[in-house]
Formats: structure tokens, C-alpha cells, sequence
């Protein structure tokens, strides 16, 4: 096989390779948009094109009724409420598919090696990331962290105005869409921490000149000021800080928990550290510390909140290729080329003529592109999308007191079902919603002493003069209710609603 040809079915391999792993990828993104939180996050989006301005107070709770809400994500939410109003759950589904997908070619054009190595680690990174695959702002964090260090590592190699000018422009964008442009900070801060201490090391080999120290260094500090251009403007931070703060985000909130490796589902995470180790360890490839602290830094985070794996997967893995690709050079390359040349090999290996190989290509793309309509098609019917609703939220309950009529006075809500219940009708002030950052530790504290039926139970329903609840069946304060004289309402398998009568 002479060089041309060799190169030209290098390509098909890479290209078809790409083309399959992606298609995979966008097939398992695709879900039912039924997060709890999309709700909350379409209502506030509804409320800022009504009032032609982001939405910067609480509309939606009782507890917390006309408060300053910090509200971060004011763009996402927009974005996300004209999608579903345009094209309901259908384009929603959609659209998060088109983001996943994104950030992980994203991270597939930032790796090393052949097409069927990185397709490897990629399946290892959706396994991690696809944890945090739903329609919320957070996907937005991810796909701009990912093209952050994408545009860090070139401007790195060749540092022009305008590479630094969109990277500042990036986290304007990013801070109008989700508070998670502080990891994009924290990456800043880490790589060019490296970058000065890998100049350090180096002796003089590398070393980092006073123009490039004072460039990382205002880029580091205008992008730090640059996301305060946002109508939160300084409280953007304020924000960050509040959030990290609050106990009930790690006691109670499980996306926000630290990983439990008997979970299978959890278990690649733990994978790839191993794997990291491992190749640390024999690979003959120093690795940098502009490249390693961010790696430290964001594994960390992981083993203290499930929420952290995605960023770490974006981090990890174009790495983690450059060590398998020292690897595979100092101890298989040889070998297998030395293989190849033998006669056998050449007498075995049989190749379909280029016009066969690309007929079948085609077909078993076109295959895997039928499928992907089909579970598209099959999960926007909306026979699907009410037997979904039905399974994961409470409807049927909803439906049912909304004929009989809602209930007056304040709800002691389910956690989980605050957005949903205000996105059903506007009328019903919810006691709590996802939005913990605006509600935080008292009002958390508080609810959860009455739902689970605490001492103070009673003095709180006065407190908050509760009239009735709206809880998952088998909650602890429904049967004290009861034997305190509180009516059943309503009562389904999986909600339970009483009134005060």
C-alpha cells in the first residue's frame, strides 16, 4: 500500500470512526425533559420576555416572595423557555442532545492518538458526564469550559488580540448564562499558576518571558472582571460563594453529594482516575503542572460533589490521550510494526476494495441516523411524553385537586415538585423550589424539620400558617397530620395531599 492510499484510509477510519462515536453520543443524550428544575428555569425565562428584562426577584414562592434572587442564569433560561415554546419537549430534548454533543467533540478535537483510542476514552467520558445531562443551565458551563481550553491551549501556542478578546468575550457570554464560569476562573488561575511554576522548574529551558507573564496575568484579571458585565453586575460573585456555603446543598440535594462507588453508574469516574494513575506511572512523558493542577484541582471537587464529573471529564481526557499515545510509542509501536511487516499478517489481512468499504460505511451510518429519528420521534410523541409525565410527576394529583379545586392558603411543598406546581398554575406560591441559593439554610432547615416530622414541626406550621401540603406519599409529617385532624385531600401512589379543615 503506497502512502497516498495509506493516508486517504487513514482518513475514512477518523472520519467514519467520528461520525458513528457522535451519532452514539447525540442517540444516548437524547431524554425526556422532565428535570425537576427545567421548570422553574422556563418560568423565570416566561417572566423575563413578559417584563422585557431578566427577572432579578422571586415570583414563584411564598417564603421568599418579591427578594432580590441573584438570578445567574437569566440567558439559559430564556433560551430554554423560547425552544419549548416553539417546540416543546420535542426541541428541548433536542436541543440538550446538540449541547452534549458539542462539548464532547469539543473535547475529541483536543485529543491525541488513533480514532479508535480516543473513541474509547470518549464512551469512558460520556459515561461520566452523561450524569448531568438534563435541560438545565449547567449544560451551558459545560460546553463553554470546554471551549475554553481550547481557546486557552492556542492562544497559549500563539497569543494575538483577538484570541484574547474572545476569550474575554467568552466569559461575558458564559456569566450571563450559568454561575459556572467560576470553574472557567479557577482554570485561569490553575494553568497559568502551572504555566509560571513549569517556567520555574525548567531553568531556563522554557522560561516564561515578562511579555507572556503579563499577558496570562491581565487575561486572568480582565476575564475575573469581565463576567461582572451582567445585570447582577458585582452580586455574580457574591452568588458563588452563598452557594458553596450552604450545608443543605451536601446534605440534602443529591447531585450535589459526594459519589457512592457502589453505585455502578458512578464507577467510571473512579475508572479513569485509575487508569490516570496507571498511565502516569509508566508513561516515559512529563507531565506539566499547567496541565496537572487543573487535573488535581478538579478531581477533588469530584470526590466531594457527583456534579463535578463532567468538568473533570473535559479536563482529564485530552490528557489522559497524550500519555496512552507515549505509551503506545516507547512500548507497542515497534512491535507492532515489526508485526505487520511479517508474512503471515500479510497473507491474512484482507481489505474490501475503497468502494465496498465506503458503501458499507455509509450504510451502517445511515442505519445508526434511523435510529436516532426514530427514538426521536418516539420520545416527542406526546402520548409518550404524558406517560412520562405521569411516571416521573405528580399530574395526575395536580389534575385532580385543580377539578376539585386548589386548595386556599400557603402549600408545604415537595422539594422536587415546587417549579413543576408553579409551572402548572402561576397562582400556586410554592413553599420551595430548586433554586437553594435564594431560599438558603433557614428556609431549607425549615422545611425539612416539617417534612420529616421534627420536634418543631408544629410552631413551623404556624410560623409559615401552612394550610395544606403537597408531599410524595409516605412523607413522615402526612401521617402526623392526619392524626392531628388534617384531611386527605387527595392520595395516589405517589403524592399525598391534605388540607386543614
Amino acid at each position: 500500500m503506497n502512502p497516498t492510499n495509506r493516508d486517504n484510509k487513514s482518513e475514512r477510519t477518523e472520519l467514519f470512526v467520528g461520525v458513528i462515536l457522535f451519532l452514539c453520543i447525540f442517540f444516548s443524550a437524547l431524554r425526556v425533559p422532565f428535570d425537576t428544575d427545567f421548570f422553574w428555569h422556563i418560568n423565570a425565562g416566561a417572566a423575563s420576555m413578559t417584563q422585557k428584562a431578566p427577572l432579578l426577584h422571586d415570583q414563584f414562592s411564598f417564603t421568599s416572595f418579591g427578594a432580590d434572587w441573584v438570578n445567574h442564569s437569566w440567558l439559559a433560561q430564556i433560551i430554554f423557555y423560547l425552544i419549548f415554546r416553539w417546540f416543546s419537549f420535542r426541541g428541548v430534548m433536542i436541543f440538550v442532545a446538540i449541547l452534549a454533543t458539542t462539548t464532547m467533540i469539543l473535547i475529541y478535537l483536543q485529543m491525541r492518538g488513533s480514532a479508535l483510542m480516543r473513541a474509547f476514552l470518549m464512551i469512558l467520558a460520556l459515561l461520566i458526564s452523561a450524569l448531568v445531562w438534563s435541560p438545565r443551565p449547567q449544560l451551558f458551563t459545560l460546553l463553554c469550559f470546554s471551549l475554553l481550553i481550547l481557546l486557552v491551549r492556542n492562544y497559549e501556542q500563539s497569543p494575538t488580540r483577538k484570541k484574547f478578546i474572545g476569550i474575554v468575550l467568552l466569559f461575558i457570554i458564559w456569566s450571563n448564562l450559568h454561575a459556572g464560569f467560576s470553574i472557567g476562573i479557577a482554570y485561569l488561575g490553575l494553568f497559568f499558576f502551572g504555566k509560571l511554576m513549569d517556567s520555574f522548574l525548567a531553568k531556563g529551558e522554557r522560561e516564561l518571558n515578562r511579555r507572556q507573564f503579563v499577558s496570562f496575568l491581565s487575561l486572568f484579571a480582565i476575564c475575573t472582571l469581565a463576567v461582572c458585565i451582567n445585570p447582577n453586575g458585582l452580586n455574580i460573585w457574591k452568588v458563588q460563594f452563598e452557594t458553596v456555603s450552604i450545608n443543605s446543598l451536601q446534605l440534602y440535594i443529591d447531585e450535589w453529594a459526594s459519589p457512592n462507588f457502589h453505585n455502578l453508574s458512578q464507577q467510571p469516574y473512579l475508572w479513569t482516575w485509575l487508569i490516570f494513575v496507571f498511565s502516569l506511572a509508566i508513561s516515559d512523558r512529563h507531565l506539566q503542572l499547567k496541565k496537572l493542577l487543573p487535573i488535581l484541582f478538579f478531581g477533588a471537587l469530584g470526590f466531594l460533589s457527583k456534579r463535578n464529573f463532567a468538568p473533570f471529564a473535559i479536563i482529564i481526557f485530552p490528557v489522559l490521550s497524550d500519555l496512552i499515545v507515549g505509551i503506545y510509542e516507547r512500548y507497542l509501536k515497534g512491535w507492532l510494526e515489526l508485526q505487520s511487516k511479517s508474512k503471515l499478517s500479510r497473507v491474512v489481512k484482507i481489505e474490501p476494495k475503497p468502494v465496498i468499504q465506503k458503501l458499507i460505511n455509509l450504510s451502517f451510518a445511515a442505519l445508526l441516523m434511523f435510529v436516532v429519528a426514530g427514538k426521536i420521534i418516539y420520545l416527542g410523541n406526546p402520548v409518550v411524553i404524558n406517560a412520562y409525565e405521569n411516571k416521573l410527576l405528580p399530574k395526575l394529583a395536580y389534575e385532580a385537586i385543580s377539578v376539585k379545586g386548589i386548595p386556599a392558603g400557603n402549600v408545604l411543598n415537595s422539594y422536587n415538585w415546587g417549579g413543576y406546581l408553579n409551572w402548572k398554575n402561576a397562582d400556586i406560591k410554592v413553599f420551595v423550589d430548586g433554586r437553594t441559593d435564594l431560599f438558603g439554610d433557614v428556609i431549607i432547615e425549615d422545611w425539612l424539620e416539617m417534612v420529616s416530622a421534627g420536634d418543631n414541626w408544629h410552631q413551623l406550621f404556624e410560623n409559615y400558617n401552612i394550610n395544606w401540603t403537597f408531599l410524595e406519599k409516605g412523607s413522615p409529617i402526612n401521617q402526623i397530620l392526619i392524626e392531628n385532624g388534617w384531611l386527605i385531600y387527595y392520595e395516589d401512589d405517589m403524592a399525598t395531599i391534605l388540607i386543614n379543615d
